[in-house]
């Protein structure tokens, strides 16, 4: 899935983002808008992950099943 369609259809995504991401919560998965650098910068700040690592995770849930 590309980010058009995940920001396109952020809402329904959240349940899957919070399955692989459990540190994120659900209020502040509603605020964000969908965008990958904002997604990024979420798991930085509410996980022990750096820059590299929220990527590299991040892209790993967007080529995974979803």
């Amino acid at each position: 899935m590309d980010w058009t369609e995940i920001r396109d259809t952020w809402p329904a995504l959240i349940p899957s983002l919070q399955a692989r991401f459990p540190e994120l919560d659900e209020d502040g998965l509603i605020a964000l808008s969908g965008e990958r650098e904002e997604l990024v910068g979420a798991l930085e700040q509410r996980s022990a992950r750096d820059r590299v690592e929220a990527e590299r995770d991040l892209e790993a849930w967007r080529e995974g099943p979803m």
